[in-house]
């Protein structure tokens, strides 16, 4: 899946669950591939600064490779990629805090001492927030 952050492709065939199928084409070149678009609306409540709640509303567009709408329903999609940016959100929150407001990656290389580096960064972070 991608977010391209760009107007959506074209509108092809309209699917039964509302995404609809169009196509991505090389740059400089003939080939294309075709994907499914499937716009979402994410709905974010805040508190504003006098303690009011605040709700926006925002289209995303999701541009997937998954064209069969039965074994990768638009809902399920919407909602990994939610999950997915949340963890992204939380792991770079957890980057900046450990090293004093400026982005670093992981010093390990590889999965086994990365994770041995990311158990007290979640701990730590897991034991501030309780």
């Amino acid at each position: 899946m991608a977010d391209l952050g760009i107007l959506p492709p074209p509108a092809g065939k309209v699917l039964p669950d509302g995404t609809y199928l169009s196509e991505l084409r090389g740059r400089g070149t003939s080939e294309r591939m075709p994907v499914r678009v499937i716009e979402h609306t994410i709905t974010t409540t805040t508190l504003g600064p006098d303690g009011a709640v605040e709700e926006t509303s925002e289209v995303l567009c999701l541009i997937a490779t998954l064209l069969d709408t039965v074994h990768a329903p638009a809902g399920e999609l919407a909602e990994l990629y939610a999950a997915r940016w949340t963890s992204e959100t939380i792991y770079k929150s957890i980057k900046i805090e450990q090293h004093g407001r400026h982005t670093a990656t992981l010093r390990s290389n590889s999965l086994v001492l990365g994770e041995h580096e990311l158990w007290p960064c979640f701990v730590f972070t897991r034991s501030c927030a309780i």
